[in-house]
């Protein structure tokens, strides 16, 4: 019986977007839907806060959460892993720009380099 709660509990992956309080950090979610009438993607992002017990989060990093019972008046997730730090996160998506924008930006970082 224990093992069917524990595998019914939510899992979402989100992006911190504060990490001010106490072992406690927001995280945003951001989930894309079609409007049923019109028909257009929309985006939508809800907020969850979720217990961060050795401060391992900084804002900007991705991160999964778990469903937990209520810790407080609106905590009821909690980290489970950080899936990319935010520096990491920037780097790839810069590899999605387009060819010669990425180009222009690494030989910047070689010239950088070589005069150091």
């Amino acid at each position: 019986m224990e093992q069917n709660k524990k595998a019914n509990r939510k899992i979402k992956e989100g992006i911190v977007i504060s990490d001010r309080m106490q072992k406690t950090v927001v995280v945003e979610i951001e989930r894309k839907v079609k409007h049923p009438l019109y028909r257009k993607v929309i985006r939508i992002t809800n907020k969850f806060k979720a217990h961060d017990e050795d401060k391992i989060c900084s804002v900007g990093d991705k991160v999964r959460i778990m469903e937990v019972r209520p810790m407080s008046a609106d905590k009821r997730w909690v980290v489970m892993e950080v899936l990319g730090k935010k520096k990491e996160r920037i780097e790839e998506e810069d590899k999605g720009m387009p060819a010669p924008v990425r180009r222009a930006q690494e030989k910047e970082k070689e010239i950088q380099v070589d005069t150091k």
